[in-house]
């Protein structure tokens, strides 16, 4: 696959680094220091001390009578992590630039050789020690709140026992449908959870990706990988007419009673809608000739506080959206797949994370520049959290939305944390990537937001 040609809402290409690795560092030989460690402060091993902490896996394994079969399939396995590592060190060492190529190989540990060892390890063994060691250089090694993971996965196999039984359904009228567009981090879920409690809104509960991406013409494989972007051309009447039909199958009001349970004679024949999935920061066309009605909220948030939790968010792995991406050397890719995302390749996890956010940014910017002012508005994230009420207000006033005492009562307090929180707000947080964001902003040029 060819890196495909330069789109209009692409950013300006910056400067990368050049990959040289700094001069070596002294190295704690102290492993079990190092199962603590914050996913930020990735420091990959020598190869000299992986290759130890391997070999006392296979040396436990080879102990163990029962093993044998399984010590013949596992040492190859093992030798090819051990060379992978190596090669991967006498490349980066430990420049920032190798961290995607790292956590790559820890994967395919993590995924291939764990299960096949792990039975023939004594609990209390360097064996087990060892793997737990070389995980903990994983980026999921701290600690992430179950009930995220668990409250999305419910949500998508309930929507896939919907759809392996889809039902022709008639679709209500989507009247002036609302579409927050941003980068992804930039508190789309807050502002949503805040406005789904408008009694007019009614929403499918949550983010989108699967629903819009599963229609035949909507996946990025329809336009050879390019982008996850989306045009006025990609809203064919059949596809407008199903992604509708989609959209009414999911459908639920403030009070989560879903539309189409209710007595057909209770459904309202017009509905105010509000969407809110990241990738459509490049969709902006497609949703505006499928919905010529649709209000655009813009939701923009600091570059260095965004592009951190982008960051945060891409060592969870909690945002994966594709996995083998044909023309990417890693298995994962997280969030939205931007225009000339293969000229990504050599770019280091900050400089993934803020050419993502650039292009979000000014891919949204060019696109509202072609809309009416009255069609959309910009909301500030810092407004949004420091100025609630005020900006609430100000989103219901240009939205045409209904005030209630409930949406009262809700504004009178913090607004919740949202079920893809990752770690506590903090003003400061983004500092603990400070270094590499600032060099990466000092050489990206201005975005403009409006």
């Amino acid at each position: 696959m060819q890196t495909s040609p330069k789109q209009p809402c692409s950013p300006a290409h910056y400067s990368h680094p050049n990959g040289a690795s700094p001069p070596n560092s002294s190295h704690s030989s102290n492993h079990q220091n190092r199962i603590h460690a914050q996913s930020h402060s990735f420091e990959p091993l020598p190869p000299p001390e992986l290759n130890e902490l391997s070999d006392s896996i296979l040396l436990e394994i080879e102990r163990n009578p029962l093993a044998r079969h399984d010590f013949l399939t596992i040492v190859p396995m093992i030798e090819q992590f051990k060379a992978r590592w190596e090669k991967a060190f006498s490349t980066f060492g430990r420049h920032l630039t190798g961290e995607l190529t790292y956590q790559d190989i820890i994967l395919y540990f993590s995924e291939q050789i764990v299960p096949r060892v792990r039975k023939w390890l004594p609990e209390d063994g360097e064996g087990k020690q060892a793997v737990g060691v070389i995980r903990s250089m994983s980026w999921t090694s701290a600690s992430t709140p179950k009930r995220f993971g668990m409250h999305l996965l419910e949500k998508k196999r309930s929507r896939d026992r919907k759809r392996a039984n889809p039902a022709p359904v008639r679709a209500p009228e989507f009247d002036r449908p609302l579409f927050i567009v941003c980068a992804p981090r930039a508190g789309s879920t807050l502002l949503f959870n805040a406005l789904s409690n408008f009694p007019d809104l009614w929403s499918t509960g949550d983010e989108n990706h699967e629903l819009v991406e599963d229609i035949e013409g909507l996946h990025p494989r329809a336009h050879d990988f390019s982008s996850n972007r989306l045009r006025e051309v990609d809203a064919t009447p059949d596809i407008s007419a199903i992604l509708k039909n989609q959209f009414t199958q999911e459908l639920q009001d403030r009070d989560r009673r879903v539309y189409l349970e209710l007595p057909a004679g209770q459904r309202p024949g017009k509905i105010r809608f509000l969407e809110k999935t990241p990738k459509n920061a490049l969709r902006i066309p497609f949703f505006k000739a499928m919905f010529p009605g649709a209000l655009f909220i813009y939701l923009y948030r600091n570059p260095a506080e965004n592009i951190s939790s982008m960051m945060e968010g891409w060592r969870s792995r909690r945002f994966v959206s594709y996995r083998n991406l044909p023309g990417w050397p890693f298995k994962e890719w997280s969030f939205l797949l931007v225009p000339e995302w293969l000229s990504l390749q050599d770019s280091s996890l900050a400089e993934i994370a803020a050419y993502q956010w650039k292009a979000a940014n000014s891919c949204i910017s060019e696109d509202l520049k072609t809309l009416p002012e009255s069609a959309w508005c910009r909301v500030d994230y810092s407004e949004l959290v420091g100025k609630t009420e005020e900006t609430i207000r100000r989103i219901s006033e240009f939205a045409g939305l209904d005030w209630d005492r409930r949406i009262e009562r809700i504004l009178s307090e913090p607004l919740p944390l949202s079920e893809r929180t990752l770690s506590a707000p903090s003003p400061g947080k983004w500092r603990k990537n400070e270094k590499e964001i600032s060099d990466i902003l000092s050489r990206m040029g201005p975005v403009s937001n409006h």
